[in-house]
């Protein structure tokens, strides 16, 4: 998830701290099991939630040990068909000399337990979920690209890059909660590994090409009920996360300074730990009058090491570029205030304020008008604007690469980047129960987008002299980020709930289209922006037949055609950069119950009519004269899914057994 979207579990934040990316590897080793529900806040979302939070807010909530009672064990596994040269489902490759298509593969293991209970007349719950996935990606045939430098060991015959590989990766994750009374006690965390293909214009399918990821996270709450209608919320939080990448290159020009074989290497320890607080008066216990006040302070830790390591000798000549450690603080204060004077009307406003010493202080306003015309309540008109904000990362402002990249701290620092948003929105509730409509027309417009960009001669010199640079790198490759862009986007939006009485068939589906256009900066002409369709749509269908029948489910997901980000830029100048078409995703699957044996199996087929996504591959991101287009990634065509799980009410059993004790005893 891009560090545009705040992603939340229980409330605690998960963006990690050198650059706000949220990794979607199996929920970043969170046990889907553990949710209980997905709840989504589209659009600018800072005035409660602060930085980040500039496309929208996803809350993860967790379930209740009584959702998931007892000891439950479950396995999955996965079959993924491997492409052509074309990506087509054939199981044949280019001659590339390499070892052939392979099937892709994985497995899934769940082990969980939960346990409700009462301790001196206060409920309680206690709960353990522990995953393990293994993931062989399906081979895709990548290249031929001739680049003007040594490729790498695996190459096609003539030397070309690339041939047919597939990615791997491994993950290990669970969370242990604990609740007594009013208290909540979460502990979350894992770690993941991944051997890359293609990732930075590495060395083609190179074993040694990996990245490691640890992360731990700690969330203690208590929820007090101070009187009738108030309530007050606290939240101490702390996290650690461990990062470490390795990519590897026969041409040594990827590595400054050295002469032979080499990699690059990154290796980041970051912890952010704080204390929150909010309160929440209902001042007439009937909802019309609703007052939030609440603040947060926090403390951030990041220590960030970079170099290389040259292979010509058996210990490898290491050299260090960066090495840094950054301690800063920041806290925050917000108000909201709901008011339904009359039924209907109401009105919705909210202001925070963020201190930040990475960059300042920033303000963030929201209000939102709710109209109710008819009586019965079914329709609700809003009318709203909001801003939003995203700090600047530590990675962004303090990494630096004496040969490629100067720090944006050392040539005066990054602002915020803010989104102001106007939205209008309908929505119909359905009669009896069965769904709802909403409509709306959004406009969103951007201001200090973070960008990289080249040096001038000036700032180089200056990095020079502050030991930022080294005199002898190319000045028209090293670049620093800055707040350059500016963007604008609007559109409109869809969404449909829809379910028969008994609830047996349920329907849902998403539309959205709009366009966005960007200033990349100042005085530069307008430009799309890569990557974002023009329309997007989803939609899901469930029929629940009851009793031991299966439960047959579809859904479809479609994006219209989108631009590369090297196509935008211009970094095909003689050529027209290849372009992702149409992509449509479609998974149909049966999953069904055995409830005398605590059983339950899921059968599952997903397929993508598209071959290839909207990035680009291998070491040619850039025409320079040739006529080359560029090489999209290749997509997983079909996958195939089979999962049994077993659950076992420990609970239930321990009362059988106690009652048959019992019996017996009497008789």
């Amino acid at each position: 998830a891009g560090k545009h979207i705040l992603v939340l579990l229980n409330g605690h934040t998960v963006n990690e701290t050198w650059g706000g990316w949220v990794w979607v590897d199996d929920l970043f080793t969170l046990p889907i099991e553990v949710l209980d529900r997905i709840e989504i806040l589209n659009g600018p979302g800072s005035v409660l939630y602060g930085t980040s939070a500039m496309y929208g807010v996803i809350n993860l909530v967790s379930k209740s040990a009584e959702a998931q009672e007892g000891l439950g064990v479950e396995l999955r596994g996965q079959l993924a068909l491997p492409g052509d040269e074309n990506n087509a489902l054939t199981g044949k490759t280019a001659s590339s000399g390499s070892e052939g298509a392979r099937l892709g593969w994985g497995s899934r293991a769940r082990l969980g337990f939960a346990l409700p209970f009462v301790v001196h007349d206060r409920s309680g719950e206690f709960f353990v979920q522990l995953m393990r996935v293994n993931r062989q990606a399906p081979t895709h045939v990548y290249g031929p690209q001739t680049p003007d430098w040594d490729p790498g060991p695996n190459h096609y015959p003539n030397g070309d890059w690339g041939g047919v590989g597939g990615a791997r990766r491994w993950i290990t994750g669970g969370m242990i909660g604990l609740r007594v009374g009013n208290w909540a006690l979460d502990l979350q965390g894992g770690n993941w590994r991944r051997e890359q293909v293609t990732d930075y214009q590495v060395d083609f399918a190179d074993p040694h090409n990996l990245e490691r990821w640890s992360e731990a996270r700690l969330d203690l709450r208590h929820d007090a009920t101070l009187r009738a209608g108030m309530h007050l919320r606290s939240r101490i939080f702390g996290d650690y996360y461990d990062y470490h990448g390795i990519w590897n290159y026969t041409d040594p020009a990827f590595c400054g300074g050295v002469v032979g074989r080499c990699s690059s290497q990154e290796r980041n320890h970051s912890g952010r730990f704080g204390i929150e607080e909010v309160f929440e008066a209902d001042w007439f216990v009937d909802g019309k009058v609703v007052t939030m006040i609440g603040g947060d302070v926090r403390g951030r830790a990041l220590e960030d090491i970079a170099g290389y390591t040259e292979y010509r000798t058996p210990l490898g000549n290491d050299q260090a570029f960066l090495h840094y450690l950054a301690v800063t603080a920041a806290g925050a204060l917000f108000v909201q205030q709901r008011v339904q004077p009359v039924r209907w009307f109401g009105l919705n406003v909210g202001l925070r304020l963020d201190m930040d010493q990475l960059f300042g202080a920033h303000l963030s306003p929201r209000a939102v008008a709710s109209f109710t015309p008819g009586k019965k309540g079914g329709t609700v008109i809003q009318l709203g604007y909001a801003e939003a904000f995203r700090a600047p990362y530590v990675g962004e402002l303090l990494f630096n690469d004496p040969n490629a990249h100067v720090s944006a701290s050392s040539l005066g620092g990054l602002r915020p980047e803010i989104v102001r948003s106007g939205e209008l929105a309908f929505e119909q509730r359905l009669p009896r129960g069965v769904g709802s409509l909403r409509l709306g027309a959004y406009l969103n417009w951007y201001r200090d987008l973070v960008n990289r960009r080249t040096l001038t001669s000036a700032e180089f010199q200056e990095a020079v002299e502050l030991g930022k640079a080294n005199a002898d790198a190319d000045p028209n490759y090293m670049t620093t980020y800055d707040n350059l862009g500016r963007m604008f986007a609007y559109g409109g939006y869809l969404s449909a709930r829809l379910q028969t009485p008994d609830r047996r068939f349920r329907f849902g589906t998403n539309i959205q289209g709009g366009d966005s256009w960007q200033i990349p900066e100042q005085g530069a002409p307008r430009t799309p922006v890569a990557i974002a369709p023009r329309v997007t749509a989803n939609a899901h269908a469930m029929f629940i037949p009851g009793g031991a029948l299966p439960r047959p489910v579809l859904g479809l997901v479609y994006f219209s055609p989108r631009r590369t980000v090297e196509d935008v830029s211009g970094e095909f100048k003689d050529v027209e950069a290849a372009r992702a078409g149409h992509h449509i995703q479609g998974r149909l699957g049966l999953s069904g119950e055995v409830p005398a044996a605590g059983l339950s199996w899921g059968l599952w087929a997903d397929y993508t009519l598209a071959r290839r996504g909207p990035y680009l591959v291998g070491q040619l991101t850039y025409s320079d004269g040739m006529a080359f287009p560029g090489e999209l990634e290749p997509l997983d065509r079909l996958s195939l899914w089979a999962s049994v799980s077993w659950q076992f009410d420990v609970v239930a059993a321990a009362r059988r057994a106690r009652s048959k004790r019992g019996t017996a005893g009497g008789g």
